[in-house]
């Protein structure tokens, strides 16, 4: 996804004369902090994912029914954990009272969880070319562009994870770990037989009992 974003928008000018200030002008330049928070990003989303499978497969598939309040339910774009955004088109934001845009390959960073009266929220530029806002200001960003962003985030990933699913092995992408069962070295205890037998002599003796009771219940009745 870094180099998604760094090469997004890189192309030069058509006369070719001067293509090296065009391409830089069109490029994201990622710093390491950028780049190892959208790695936390993708973590973050990869442990959601595998949390929100495992539970849907304990719960014998059905869905889990929708709260009472589900209009009012805050969207995953707004979810506190859910910090960084990866632009994926281009978008118009608010800074210092004027429009600026956004385009694919930039990042920012939310900072406030709460949408004002117009449905925004305030972000701040991480990185971005040198032709959309600059990066280091703070923006008033939708939260329907926000979440616009996370989807395309989760398609990707669910993508990205597809594509090393198949390529495992090859191209120098290790093969996944075999998590077929194998039989064990050490051989299988025997079955208790004596344990059947202990209960079976038990049940043989209380049977006993209850008739010999039954048998002197009747003869006490019969003086």
């Amino acid at each position: 996804m870094a180099a998604d974003a760094q090469a997004s928008g890189g192309g030069g000018g058509a006369d070719g004369g001067d293509q090296a200030p065009a391409a830089s002008s069109n490029t994201v330049t990622l710093t390491p902090e950028v780049k190892q928070a959208i790695a936390e990003e993708v973590k973050a989303q990869l442990a959601a994912q595998e949390q929100q499978a495992s539970s849907q497969g304990g719960g014998g598939g059905a869905a889990a029914p929708a709260p009472a309040n589900a209009s009012a339910q805050v969207p995953p774009a707004l979810d506190p954990a859910q910090r960084t955004f990866v632009v994926d088109s281009d978008v118009s934001v608010v800074a210092n009272g004027q429009e600026c845009g956004l385009t694919a390959g930039d990042v920012i960073t939310r900072l406030s969880d709460t949408p004002d009266g117009d449905n925004t929220v305030s972000a701040s530029v991480a990185a971005s070319k040198k032709s959309d806002c600059a990066a280091g200001q703070t923006v008033a960003v939708k939260v329907d562009d926000l979440q616009e962003m996370y989807n395309h985030f989760q398609e990707q990933l669910t993508t990205g994870m597809g594509e090393l699913a198949k390529k495992q092995g090859t191209g120098g992408i290790p093969k996944a770990p075999d998590t077929a069962t194998t039989a064990s070295d050490v051989p299988t205890p025997k079955p208790d037989d004596t344990a059947a037998k202990t209960l079976q002599d038990q049940q043989q003796q209380a049977d006993q009992t209850e008739s010999q009771v039954k048998q002197e219940a009747a003869a006490g009745g019969g003086l």
